[in-house]
């Protein structure tokens, strides 16, 4: 759910779908919304057809997919992610790239932000 003082995030990087229920796909998630944003990244709340579950996304902000160094803290990050199982540390499914822009995959969560 967005930020109301933000502006609009512009979702325009995601492929066309045909499910009502969807905002657009990435690579082979139907999205369903939006979750946050943060300083280098989206989160999006998808569906994942295949293991018939729900996943949140947190794509490089596409204004920075360009950026070498932005694109090598996103997968230093993911990688850092995914080598850590702790009850407390949300599991990394996979991390992709859709048209050039970086994605990680991982379990979501439902609830309140942590802002919240």
């Amino acid at each position: 759910d967005e930020d109301s003082g933000a502006p609009p995030i512009a979702l325009d990087f995601l492929a066309p779908t045909d499910d009502p229920q969807s905002l657009g796909r990435l690579g082979t998630y139907e999205v369903r919304g939006v979750v946050g944003r943060g300083g280098t990244g989206i989160v999006l709340k998808a569906f994942d057809a295949s293991l018939n579950r729900f996943v949140a996304i947190k794509v490089l902000d596409p204004h920075l997919a360009g950026n070498g160094a932005a694109r090598k803290r996103f997968a230093r990050e993911g990688r850092a992610a995914a080598a850590i199982t702790q009850e407390q540390i949300v599991p990394i499914y996979a991390v992709s790239e859709h048209q050039g822009l970086p994605f990680i995959v991982m379990q979501y969560i439902s609830g309140q932000s942590l802002q919240q």
